[in-house]
């Protein structure tokens, strides 16, 4: 019901603006509205066999719901499935859900009466049915964290600007508070984010966030046409509402033509404070066209909460065109407005006021050391499940301290560069990504302060691999056991598996192994240790291990049809030295001038535990393996390094997927790959350009 209701809203929405739009607009945006919202979950889900709750949001945190996923009809056909949702309040006693019927099918709905804003729900759904009962995973929340409220309404736009002086036109976008109207004037005090994009660019959007009004001047368009949007969401935390209703934003032809300049004033286009204690301004300065004296002097003044004006305290730490504030010109509750004046000999040219709180421009670090840990591997399991974690980033007084991270996650299939899966916002540094189908995914995260501030930077991301479900080793049919693998992880001990019979020539229940072993022809003994090697396997603990020895070793089968024995098997212990992958890889962008063909990336890694392989007898040396992401089968390969490090040189524009390993340098067989980074050199920029 609520999926058919959304829909009918949104083919009125398409319907009124194509009567509005014209021709040349109608199919870009049309797509464009049908597209599904990354920045919402539709609630599609793979099979699975128990309940679970995907979504829940209160509009104005005076009431919420939540809506769960059924069982699966694949997994359970029977019609007379019953759900019961039940939820504690501060891990107090258990209580069913008020309201299974204002929400629509498989939902609760709490009403006023049982919402309680500060206090941790956790809950969970039943599904009761004639093969037993499905429960799903406890799901916890604070009303304050589910506050998705509607999206704002009359997005609207009127052009200022045409004069001979203007390079491009200002247009003033404004909208209303969404439905209902309290919110605008209550204690949820809401932020917005505009997003607005040429029609010919559909994935270029550019975005203009945090707003605390329900306007925005957009200064400098070109002539074009645009595509512009708006949301919102509570300014202490929650979910982003919906996306307004589109408009469509004409920027015509100047009727009187003439060359132009770009701007005649300076003005301030980005403020970052990394931690409420310090934060830096930065200025675009007058553009040169407009402005040729070599002469020009910039100055930054600001006052607070309207005071007297103060002249910037610090040019130099922020670099060019900046005023960095240190933590004794640092006032966290406090308003700053400030403007920056342009004195030439033709005269002095000043920005508008540009007015900040601190707590608003927060943006920390990016979060550093993602990786991710594949944790299933059964074969009723639909996809696979990935642990995926990263820390918290530096200054690390962040964990600690009064700012309050929360993180948003994102992760997509390498062939769909578009469509990005986003979960957040999420308060620990670690999430399980369930029912992953096979295939490479890249996954990102970035973090912002819970109360307010910008988002940082994305990590650095990460290539994860779901492979083909496989039994290691696993080999054609045969009639007799054979050993097929030996490893050792460092010298001092090691392990031997063998096949076993294959059962369609076998299929007697009672066949024993045993494996026995001879050292330089000397006489047979039997296995030490069937047990920690796993299945079908015989380990030889340090007591058992002798390096410059020649072993041999079968294994035989005896069954109520005979003996099966397999073919000897013969090593000696520094061949089959198969230590750990490396960890950690990561990577620094080195070079970024106007000379250099391409980027030069260092890449840098941790030698594998145990960490006495480092520093004892077994060097190892290692071979670094690099593709770009769009050429699957054409690895270029660095090789034999004895250093944890390389230089990657002249990497041109692109991504590019990264993977080490490593052996004992003298003999031995390769490690597994580490777990790979994916390696991004950006399209070269002019640090400081305006977005």
């Amino acid at each position: 019901m609520l999926f058919l209701r959304s829909l009918e809203n949104s083919c009125v929405m398409l319907w009124l603006l194509v009567l509005v739009l014209p021709g040349v607009a109608c199919s870009a945006l049309t797509q464009n509205l049908l597209q599904p919202d990354n920045d919402h979950r539709d609630g599609a889900v793979a099979v699975t066999n128990r309940p679970h709750i995907y979504y829940c949001r209160s509009p104005n945190m005076e009431v919420f719901t939540c809506w769960w996923h059924p069982l699966d009809n694949n997994s359970e056909s029977d019609d007379n499935i019953t759900y019961s949702l039940t939820y504690s309040l501060q891990k107090g006693p258990r209580r069913e859900c008020p309201d299974y019927v204002t929400g629509g099918p498989n939902s609760c709905h709490f009403d006023s009466g049982h919402t309680s804003i500060w206090t941790t729900y956790c809950m969970n759904v039943m599904a009761r049915t004639s093969h037993g009962v499905f429960s799903s995973k406890d799901h916890c929340l604070e009303v304050a964290d589910i506050v998705e409220t509607g999206a704002p309404v009359n997005l609207t736009y009127t052009l200022l600007n045409e004069t001979e002086e203007e390079a491009g036109r200002t247009a003033m976008v404004s909208w209303v508070y969404p439905n209902p109207s309290h919110i605008q004037y209550g204690w949820i005090i809401l932020v917005f984010e505009l997003q607005y994009r040429r029609i010919t660019e559909p994935n270029n959007w550019k975005v203009k966030g945090l707003l605390r009004e329900p306007c925005l001047e957009l200064l400098d368009l070109p002539v074009g046409e645009y595509i512009v949007r708006v949301r919102c969401r509570s300014r202490n935390n929650g979910l982003w509402s919906k996306w307004s209703t589109p408009v469509l934003l004409r920027v015509p032809v100047k009727s009187t033509p003439g060359a132009v300049a770009v701007t005649n004033q300076p003005h301030i286009y980005y403020c970052r404070s990394p931690n409420m204690e310090v934060f830096t301004c930065w200025w675009h300065p007058l553009d040169n066209n407009s402005e040729s004296d070599d002469n020009i002097t910039y100055s930054l003044t600001y006052s607070l909460q309207k005071g007297p004006r103060r002249e910037c305290p610090d040019y130099v730490t922020g670099g060019p065109n900046s005023c960095h504030f240190d933590s004794g010109h640092t006032s966290i509750w406090t308003t700053y407005c400030m403007n920056v004046m342009a004195r030439t000999s033709h005269g002095v040219f000043s920005s508008k006021d540009h007015c900040l709180e601190v707590a608003d421009i927060v943006e920390t670090e990016a979060p550093v050391n993602l990786t991710y840990t594949l944790l299933n591997e059964t074969e009723e399991e639909a996809g696979r499940t990935a642990m995926v974690s990263w820390v918290y980033p530096n200054p690390s007084h962040i964990q600690y301290g009064w700012i309050t991270l929360v993180f948003e996650l994102q992760y997509r299939l390498i062939a769909e560069p578009n469509n990005w899966k986003v979960k957040g916002l999420l308060r620990e540094p670690c999430l399980e990504l369930l029912d992953l189908p096979v295939g490479e995914y890249i996954v990102r995260v970035r973090c912002r302060s819970r109360n307010n501030g910008l988002w940082s930077k994305w990590s650095t991301p990460v290539l994860l691999c779901v492979p083909v479900k496989s039994t290691p080793g696993a080999v054609a049919v045969t009639t007799r056991p054979h050993i097929y693998y030996c490893r050792s992880p460092n010298m001092e001990v090691f392990t031997c598996w063998w096949h076993p019979l294959d059962n369609n020539s076998e299929s007697d229940d009672n066949i024993t192994y045993s494996l026995t072993y001879s050292l330089e022809k000397g006489p047979r003994r039997e296995c030490p240790d069937y047990i920690t090697g796993g299945p079908n396997s015989c380990h030889f603990d340090n007591g058992h291990t002798s390096i410059w020895t020649i072993y041999c070793m079968n294994v035989m089968a005896r069954t109520s049809h005979g003996v099966f024995s397999s073919k000897d098997h013969c090593l000696d212990v520094a061949d089959i030295v198969e230590t750990e992958a490396p960890v950690n890889l990561t990577y620094t962008l080195l070079n970024e001038t106007e000379e250099e063909a391409g980027r030069t990336a260092m890449v840098s890694w941790v030698y594998p535990n145990p960490s006495h392989i480092q520093y004892g007898w077994i060097t190892l040396v290692f071979e670094l393996q690099y593709r770009r992401i769009t050429e699957p089968n054409n690895w270029k390969v660095k090789g034999l390094l004895r250093e944890p490090c390389l230089e990657l040189l002249d990497l041109p524009v692109g991504e590019y997927i990264v993977r080490v390993r490593c052996r004992s340098r003298n003999n031995g067989l390769w490690s597994k790959w580490s777990t790979p980074v994916l390696l991004c050199v950006p399209v070269k920029s002019t640090l400081g350009r305006d977005s």
